[in-house]
């Protein structure tokens, strides 16, 4: 909506900033009826915060002629703001509740979503302003801020989901609880071949910060030389067990 306000203002002579509030208003509705009321005034305050922002600040004098600069450090901040906003159940952008909407309902990432949605924009962009700016644009919000979205939006938490099979599971799932300080899950599960069942086996589960990873496998390996141990990202965490996991410890 930022883009198309944009494009709208080579037409009318409205202000950038009430484009973003008015054009943003039907989907901070879209997000009220099929999203959630909090989620709705969250992302309606932070539109109306950059509705107002954008007023204020358009005439300021820039900080850099460079182009190159201006859409790389101005690109890394929009991105930053709009992840942090969808991370915590908001908006910055009527694309964003729409790409949110969607991402529930398709395979594609809310990141994804967005450049499509924006690469239309750009193409509408070029022929009414300029195709060396919406070139610039796209191509720094392919490299730039889609993936950036995504890594704060849905990105790594720090911390890891580990998988132990062992034979030695009470060893090991105690000597896993010692270390972290956390209680792990410990489950029987049957291994499968392609003639039918087999042998039960033992899963200890647990979570680690990146910096405990190393130890524990080596802990791992001394109390049980033969365990397989894999290791998966978590993207977020939540409740007082996982607390010291925020900070890595």
């Amino acid at each position: 909506m930022v883009g198309v306000s944009i494009i709208a203002t080579n037409f009318v002579d409205v202000p950038m900033g009430v484009f973003i509030g008015l054009l943003n208003i039907p989907f901070v509705l879209l997000a009220w009826a099929l999203i959630g009321h909090r989620s709705a005034v969250r992302s309606g305050v932070g539109i109306a915060t950059l509705s107002a922002a954008t007023i204020y600040l358009h005439h300021m004098h820039a900080f850099t002629d460079e182009s190159w600069l201006a859409l790389i450090c101005g690109g890394a901040m929009i991105a930053v703001g709009i992840g942090i906003a969808l991370r915590h159940g908001g908006a910055l952008d009527g694309t964003e509740v729409l790409a949110t909407i969607l991402a529930s309902r398709t395979p594609y990432t809310v990141g994804q979503l967005i450049l499509y949605i924006n690469l239309g924009i750009f193409t509408v962009a070029g022929f009414v302003i300029s195709w060396e700016s919406a070139l610039l644009s796209a191509v720094l919000f392919y490299i730039v801020v889609k993936d950036l979205v995504d890594q704060i939006a849905h990105g790594e938490a720090g911390a890891r989901r580990a998988r132990v099979t062992t034979a030695r599971h009470e060893d090991v799932a105690t000597m896993i609880a010692g270390r972290t300080g956390r209680p792990v899950l410990v489950d029987v599960h049957t291994r499968w071949y392609a003639d039918g069942p087999g042998e039960d086996v033992w899963v200890v589960n647990f979570t680690c910060s990146r910096m405990e990873e190393a130890t524990l496998v080596e802990d791992i390996e001394a109390v049980d030389p033969d365990a397989n141990v894999t290791f998966s990202d978590i993207t977020t965490l939540h409740g007082p067990m996982f607390e010291s996991l925020a900070t890595g410890h």
